[in-house]
């Protein structure tokens, strides 16, 4: 009897996993980008990929060097195991491919998985050399940076320097009243010496001019 259990699951095990690889191979690279930009979660095979996703995650490491994001974005959907390393290979087609708005989402359900029973590091124990989440984490990052509304934009504050010089600037304008004119000391006089200066000091009279 438990033979016949046995059989029973290892065949279960092999349809599923050529279900799964007869679907998603039907997927074209323009199929699959298509999907992609979508942001729509697009992998939702677990355990009955998880061999099939062992093969193929060399690969897919190697069209991301690549930036092969089409075939990268087919062979990730063809094969359809979902764990945060796979999502973040979505995320970096899409980012590729200019579906930013897409890409933020893969960054962000990969950041979600890691950590749990279904990440990379717990099992299927490739994880490609990524650092995840902090990966996907930098790179959601920096999508937000880019998805931000112009007008959302802190503004930058005047500098302190710059306030001051135009204040100054200001207070040297003109008033707008008439300027007393004065003139100058008749030739051979000293200058008037303003009261109250308390210098103390004797101002020779200029010669006269004969």
């Amino acid at each position: 009897m438990h033979r016949l259990t046995r059989i029973a699951l290892i065949a279960f095990s092999c349809w599923a996993i050529a279900a799964c690889a007869t679907n998603r191979n039907a997927l074209t690279p323009a199929q699959a980008v298509a999907e992609l930009q979508t942001g729509q979660s697009l992998l939702l095979c677990r355990e009955a990929c998880l061999t099939a996703w062992r093969e193929a995650q060399p690969r897919a490491a190697q069209l991301d060097r690549a930036a092969r994001w089409a075939d990268l974005a087919a062979l990730v959907e063809n094969v359809g195991y979902q764990d945060d390393l796979s999502l973040y290979y979505l995320g970096r087609a899409a980012e590729g491919l200019g579906f930013s708005a897409a890409a933020a989402s893969y960054f962000g359900q990969s950041a979600y998985l890691s950590g749990t029973s279904l990440s990379c590091v717990s099992l299927s124990r490739v994880c490609g050399g990524v650092r995840l989440p902090q990966e996907a984490l930098l790179r959601l990052t920096a999508l937000d940076r880019t998805l931000a509304p112009a007008g959302h934009r802190p503004r930058r504050r005047a500098r302190p320097r710059a306030r001051a010089i135009e204040k100054a600037e200001e207070a040297a304008e003109p008033s707008g009243n008439t300027a007393q004119v004065k003139t100058p000391p008749p030739v051979g006089e000293a200058p008037p010496v303003p009261a109250g200066s308390g210098t103390g000091e004797y101002i020779e009279p200029l010669p006269a001019v004969h």
